[in-house]
């Protein structure tokens, strides 16, 4: 995707980042109805690894560098950083 659709891997990095659990950086596995985070019995052990992944691919495949500088606010879900924002490498960092 990141090669054939940018500015649509672009989007679901940024989202992805900004879905993380706000205490423990836990990506959900997948998003149930009304936007609820489904964790699937528990933390993946390599979702962490995939947005690590992907961040790298996209920034060196595509040559947008901006895109580490992007603000990446937390979800609502977040507490207690609710309404605050980071970059996206501190936002990978979380984990």
């Amino acid at each position: 995707m990141i090669y054939a659709k940018p500015d649509l891997a672009r989007d679901v990095l940024l989202y992805s980042a900004r879905e993380q659990e706000g205490t423990s950086g836990a990506i959900p596995y997948a998003m149930m109805p009304l936007c609820t985070s489904y964790y699937f019995g528990g933390e993946s052990g390599d979702l962490d690894i995939w947005l690590l992944w992907s961040a790298a691919e996209y920034a060196l495949g595509t040559r947008d560098f901006d895109v580490m500088a992007a603000r990446v606010p937390f979800s609502a879900a977040a507490t207690p950083r609710c309404g605050t924002t980071s970059s996206l490498p501190s936002a990978i960092r979380r984990r």
